[in-house]
Parts: structure tokens; C-alpha cells; sequence
């Protein structure tokens, strides 16, 4: 039993000396098969599920990227169980990285000690919470050089100056800022708290996202064709791989990364419309009507929502030369135009000014920045600089160049405490409902804080209720009020998680049941129709004046808006136009439709006139308010008959 001891103890030594003579680190082998273990999310809004059937499974959370967690044990091929804010879940494996495998407290094989490492940092001015996983990297990569940049904020200051400038593709309504997208595809911005688990250099300090700090200066000759072509396989962007590079060396920069962002922009795509010189033919959008086709824009610079455009859209006008003027060589008419001034953009606009970095490029907070500290944002996108970065990494490391002296420029923050972890805590101050005597109020808006409601009782004392949208918030108010002088002032403060509050305020007046107006009163004496939630019968040129003054008149209140929401105070009713009407203590909205005007533009001409024809010989169907627009006798039907009526009063012969 000694002798088979003493063997197999030789064998581990034997076994433990032959992994240090490769050069690896026993972690990289073992580690991520030793449960539990302490994790980093490594995924821009990680979903964490309630079972392992992710099929029938409930969507608890999501998960920022940065996130630590506990990995308990891995409960399939491809989910791990973890725990999180005291809680139990779900994820997937993929997107946890082991804390252990890309960082290191014990001597390595091949560089200093850490003690002696460690010093070296705190040299440089890396807090001594950075060492464990700059001294790891250090080990794998003995020529990559790390640059200490103090920026002098701390990193709640940081993440608190970022609020609205950065947004996050996510559900997790935990991390909204404000609660709609700013740009199609769930595309958020996020709170403070959340910015902080993607500033924060510690949970990025590991091969696969330290190339968001790669200093794009002064690594700007660490390329070569291998790295290009691996970047772009046989995509189009390969037959422009000269001109990118000709670009790189005139403007001093990594052509790596030009390549890499345009590729990542989706330039590489061969039907990809910026890129393509046919935006126009492709997508159909123009810029004030002009085509955007013969324009390119390989980075989609200017690319964001506004100006009546797409993203895309904007980004070929402003390559036109249509917004923004002509700067950077514009118009950009040809693929080699477009690159080169994209790089002199990039270049002069960023790279120069100190947003040397793709981390630095989204969150402006170098210490030799020259300008606006927390403005100039290229990247909106929080998850880009990573992703980003991810890819240029992939591409060094595929291409055999990962271990080139690359420098990189990574912030340090003022009093970085070791144990800092964010805590996204539900910032969701609103209410869903609130009610006077059970009755939601009406016109409730979660949005709108301040009201005046006409309470039909003859009760001295009413009931006021409120829900709040989160389970997580409460609300301060509720309970029963008497009427002084017919009067009631209500307060319901709602206190959310995370200790932010909203105050909504409701002035309620009493009126006597025998002086109540309802909604169906005032609609009665309105010379229209009303079918459900559409309002029909409206004359073709009736103002908007003329009809909320009907409703006046009759003793309720009037708010015409049009089919995106915005308020409409002039003009004359267009179908599709919604109006709400308010009674004593209700409200109800309409769809409205104009006879006649069939497409919604408020007038009755030919447009109008094809549209019934078509839906008469069944090549289209007219629907909802478009359909009682066209139903000009009112019969129910849309027929030749209202053809007839319609193309009458386009030539001047009736009056609908």
C-alpha cells in the first residue's frame, strides 16, 4: 500500500512538472470542471431561466455583462446552475467565464513572480485588483505592454455622466433608463448601475475582451495580410484591402482595426446597402427625396436615427454630403473616397483627440482627452468595444499574431474599492392604475404625474387605490380622503428599489350624480357616427377646432392626435386621426375616418378613388377606418355606389 502511494504520488509531480515545462497554467486544464467556482457573465444581457428546459422554461432575468455569479454545478451539456443576488438559476455555460482561469495570485511559469510583478504594476498605477488578472495575461503574453491611464473619475461618476448616451439590447426592464428603445430592435438605454459592470476594466481583463483597451496609436504597424484576409475570408471587403491600408499608413492608425469596424458595421455582407452604392435601389429611402444611390459609407459614420432616416439611411446621406456638409473629402462617390475619409474621420475625430481606444471611443473619459470628457460617443452600443475588440483579438490570435507587442491603454478610476460589484437594483418608480372609488381615473398615463378628476358621488369620503408596475416598488398615499369644499389634493409617492421616487398628484372635484356628463351624452349630440372605437361620418375639410369646440359645447373636453400620437391642435381631421373624448368621470378614444378619404392625407382626390376600386375588384382589402372612409352611404358595404359618390365629388358635382 506505501509502495502503490509513493507511485501514484510520483505520477502527480511527474504530471504536474510536465504541464509547467509546456508553459501551462494547471488552472487552464482543470479549473472549469471544479464546482463550485466564482464566474463573470461574459455576454452583453445574459437570459437566466427557472429549469433547465429552456423550451418551457420561465425568463427570470437577464444578467449584465460583468456580472459575478456562483456556478454551482453544470446541470447539462450546455447550462450551468448559478447563483445570483441570493437567488437560483439557469444559464448557459458558454457565457460564464471561471474568475480562477483568467486570473492568478501564485507564481508562473516563465515571468517574474507575482510579488515581483505586482510591483511593477503598482508602478505604472494599476490598483493592486487589477494584478491577479493582468499578471495571468502577463504570463500567456510576456510581450504585451499594460498602460495605467488615472482618469479621475470614479467609476459611479463615470457611469452616472454616461445615463442616456449608452444603451444596451435588452428586455430586462431592471436596466431601462427610461422605459421605450431609441432604436428598433430593443435597444435601451441603460441605467448607471448597469454602465458600471461594463466600465469597469476588471471584468474585461482577460484574452477575449482586452483588445476594447488596444492602444490603435501605437500599434498601428502590427498587422499583416494574414490578419486581413482572415478578417474578411472572400467577403467583398477583400477586393479594398489595399486601399484600407493605404489609409491606415496616411492617417497613422491600425488598419487592423478599420478593417475590423467596417467588416463589424456588416460591409463585408454583399448585400449590404451602405457599402453597395445602390442604398437607394435596394431599400427604397431617399433623403428629401434625392437618391442615395453612388454614395458609400464603409463605416457608418453619421449612421443613427434622425433626420426622417434609418440609421443606414442617415449614414449614406451624411456620406452624400447631404448632412454634415462636405468635411473629410466628401461626398464620398466612390468605395476608395469613402474609405480614406472614413479614416481621416476616425482618425482626426477620435484617435487624435485621445479616444484612442474602442473603450475610449464609447465612454470619453481618457485623462489626455482633448475634448468634452463623456460626449463625442462613436459607439453607442455599451456591448460594441468588447464585441469589437472580441473580434480583432479572434483575428490576431487565428491569424498567429496574438503574441505581437501590443500595447494597451486601460483607465484606472479614483478609489476602486477590491469588492466593488454594482447591484442593479429595479429602478421602476411608476403606477399602472389608479383608482378613485375602485374606478381607474381617467386619462391614466403612467407617464403623466399631474391630474384633474371630476369624482360623480354624493359621498363626503372617497377611496384612493394605486398598483405599481414593479412588485419591487411601493407606494406611499393610498387610503381614504374627505372632500373639503368639494376639493380633494392627493400625493402617491412611489419608491422604487433602488430608492429613486415619482410623485403623482391628483386634484379631485366632487360633482353631484344629477350634474354628471357622460361620453355617450356628448357623442349623441355630435352630427357623426360611432361604431365601436371608430368614429365615422366626418365631412372632408371639418377642422380640428371645429369639432373639439362640438365637444366643448357639449359639455365634455376634446384632444385630437395623429396615428404616431403627437397632439393636433389646427388643421383639418385626417382618417386615422384619433380623438379622445372626456365626460364628468370617463373617456373614451375614437378612430377617426373622413368620407372620402380613403389613404389618410385629409383630402379626397384619385388616390382615394383607386384605393376603393382596387378593394372592389379585390386587389386589396380596406380595412378598420380606411374601410368606413370609403363606406360613403353608409350602407355597410364599400361598393360601386361609393365609387361613384366619391369620383362625384372629385369632380365637383356633390359635396360628401
Amino acid at each position: 500500500m506505501k509502495k502503490f502511494f509513493c507511485y501514484m504520488l510520483f505520477l502527480l509531480v511527474t504530471s504536474f512538472l510536465f504541464l509547467i515545462s509546456l508553459n501551462i497554467d494547471v488552472r487552464d486544464t482543470y479549473a472549469a470542471n471544479v464546482f463550485p467556482y466564482n464566474g463573470i457573465i461574459n455576454a452583453d444581457s445574459l437570459v437566466v431561466y427557472n429549469s433547465t428546459n429552456t423550451i418551457e422554461a420561465n425568463k427570470v432575468t437577464e444578467l449584465a455583462y460583468g456580472t459575478r455569479v456562483n456556478v454551482l454545478e453544470e446541470s447539462t451539456s450546455k447550462l450551468s446552475k448559478i447563483s445570483y443576488d441570493g437567488k437560483i438559476g439557469y444559464t448557459w455555460t458558454s457565457y460564464l467565464v471561471n474568475i480562477g482561469s483568467i486570473s492568478s495570485t501564485i507564481d508562473l511559469p516563465g515571468v517574474e513572480t507575482y510579488a515581483e510583478y505586482s510591483n511593477i504594476l503598482r508602478e505604472k498605477g494599476f490598483p493592486d485588483s487589477y494584478h491577479p488578472y493582468l499578471y495571468y495575461m502577463h504570463a500567456k503574453h510576456p510581450a504585451w505592454i499594460f498602460k495605467a491611464d488615472y482618469t479621475g473619475y470614479t467609476i459611479d461618476e463615470v457611469s452616472k455622466k454616461m445615463e442616456g448616451k449608452l444603451g444596451l439590447q435588452t428586455k430586462n426592464s431592471n436596466y431601462w433608463l427610461e422605459d421605450y428603445p431609441y432604436e428598433a430592435g430593443d435597444y435601451y438605454h441603460i441605467k448607471a448601475s448597469t454602465i458600471s459592470s461594463f466600465v469597469d476594466p476588471r471584468n474585461s481583463l482577460f484574452e477575449g475582451r482586452i483588445f476594447q483597451f488596444l492602444d490603435l496609436d501605437d500599434t498601428k504597424d502590427l498587422a499583416s495580410d494574414n490578419t486581413l484576409n482572415y478578417i474578411v475570408g472572400e467577403g467583398p471587403l477583400r477586393e479594398y484591402l489595399g486601399i484600407f491600408k493605404d489609409a491606415a499608413f496616411q492617417q497613422g492608425v491600425n488598419v487592423v482595426h478599420l478593417v475590423a469596424r467596417s467588416n463589424q458595421e456588416g460591409n463585408n455582407r454583399p448585400d449590404y446597402g451602405p457599402s453597395s452604392g445602390k442604398y437607394t435601389t435596394r431599400t427604397g429611402e431617399t433623403y428629401n427625396g434625392q437618391s442615395l444611390d453612388g454614395f458609400y459609407n464603409f463605416y457608418n459614420i453619421g449612421a443613427w436615427k434622425a433626420d426622417g432616416l434609418t440609421p443606414q439611411g442617415r449614414g449614406v446621406a451624411y456620406a452624400a454630403g447631404y448632412i454634415g456638409g462636405t468635411s473629410f473629402g466628401r461626398p464620398w462617390n466612390t468605395p476608395e473616397k469613402a474609405i480614406h475619409g472614413g479614416a481621416d474621420y476616425i482618425a482626426n475625430d477620435f484617435i487624435r483627440k485621445g479616444q484612442d481606444t474602442n473603450f475610449y471611443q464609447s465612454v470619453n473619459v481618457a485623462s489626455y482627452a482633448t475634448g468634452t470628457k463623456f460626449t463625442h460617443v462613436y459607439m453607442t452600443n455599451i456591448w460594441a468595444p468588447k464585441s469589437e475588440g472580441e473580434n480583432m483579438m479572434k483575428t490576431y490570435k487565428n491569424s498567429g499574431e496574438i503574441d505581437l507587442p501590443f500595447i494597451f491603454t486601460i483607465p484606472v478610476y479614483k478609489d476602486m474599492d477590491e469588492n466593488y460589484q454594482p447591484v442593479n437594483k429595479n429602478s421602476n418608480s411608476k403606477l399602472s392604475s389608479i383608482t378613485i372609488d375602485d374606478k381607474v381615473i381617467t386619462g391614466f398615463d403612467r407617464d403623466v404625474v399631474e391630474y384633474q378628476y371630476s369624482a360623480v358621488t354624493d359621498k363626503q369620503v372617497i377611496k384612493v387605490g394605486a398598483i405599481t408596475e414593479a412588485e419591487t416598488s411601493k407606494v406611499d398615499g393610498v387610503g381614504e380622503y374627505t372632500f373639503v369644499n368639494g376639493i380633494v389634493t392627493i400625493n402617491l409617492t412611489v419608491t422604487a428599489e433602488d430608492g429613486s421616487t415619482r410623485v403623482y398628484s391628483i386634484i379631485v372635484k366632487q360633482v353631484l350624480p344629477e350634474h354628471s356628463v357622460s361620453v355617450n351624452d356628448i357623442v349623441s349630440k355630435m352630427a357623426v357616427r360611432v361604431n365601436g372605437e371608430f368614429m365615422y361620418g366626418i365631412s372632408p375639410g371639418t377642422l380640428v377646432g371645429e369639432i373639439t369646440s362640438t365637444v366643448q359645447k357639449n359639455g365634455g373636453t376634446a384632444q385630437v392626435t395623429d396615428s404616431n400620437g403627437n397632439l393636433i391642435t389646427s388643421g383639418t381631421l385626417a382618417t386615422g386621426y384619433k380623438i379622445t373624448i372626456k365626460g364628468t368621470s370617463e373617456s373614451k378614444k375614437y378612430k377617426i375616418a373622413v368620407r372620402g378619404d380613403v389613404n389618410g392625407d385629409g383630402l379626397v382626390k384619385i388616390n382615394d378613388l383607386i384605393l376603393i376600386q382596387s378593394h372592389i375588384l379585390e386587389k386589396l382589402t380596406l380595412q378598420n377606418e380606411k374601410y368606413y372612409a370609403a363606406d360613403v352611404n353608409y350602407d355597410n358595404n364599400v361598393k360601386i355606389n361609393d365609387l361613384i359618390l366619391v369620383q362625384s365629388h372629385i369632380l365637383g358635382k356633390v359635396v360628401l
